[in-house]
């Protein structure tokens, strides 16, 4: 007598729905992996500045800037407009790289980098916090913003995107 190992049609079906799930979910992961930004908060010295690069509804980045314990901001916020369209909060946009990094090694991050992705063009906004000595009141942030065109045709097409920033 010979025996086959075969499986009947039934239970190779589960097995074979549960390979198409998990190659469906590799496939699709890479699509969603848009992202859309998370809180942060930079610390240095008698400085602390909070915000949230995803908050799409509010126009916001930055919502605290404290220098010795004393609230210095109420808001501020990127917006972006291309040609003679209407302006778009930059959260908007999906964040190809975001993170925050410790410069002068206190061991806290005092600097924000995030690079967002427009449509022919990249966004990039750097935010760095240098502190005051405690009890001075003085601190400053930073602001380094780069626009890239990603085509010569974005160029020509006016569809380079102009900046606003509001506080």
């Amino acid at each position: 007598m010979i025996r086959t190992n075969q499986i009947a049609p039934r239970a190779r079906f589960p097995r074979c729905m549960i390979v198409a799930g998990a190659v469906a979910l590799v496939f699709c992961v890479p699509l969603a992996q848009d992202t859309w930004g998370a809180l942060f908060q930079l610390i240095d010295d008698n400085s602390i500045v909070d915000g949230d690069t995803s908050n799409i509804f509010d126009p916001q980045t930055v919502t605290n800037w404290q220098v010795d314990g004393v609230d210095q901001l109420f808001q501020q916020g990127f917006w972006y407009r291309v040609g003679g369209g209407p302006e778009i909060k930059v959260s908007t946009l999906p964040i190809a790289l975001e993170g925050t990094t410790d410069t002068n090694f206190d061991l806290f991050d005092d600097t924000l980098f995030v690079q967002y992705g427009g449509p022919g063009f990249d966004l990039e906004i750097r935010l760095t916090l240098d502190g005051g000595v405690a009890g001075s009141g003085s601190s400053d942030m930073g602001e380094q913003i780069s626009i890239f065109a990603l085509s010569n045709e974005a160029i020509i097409h006016n569809k380079i995107p102009h900046l606003r920033h509001f506080i």
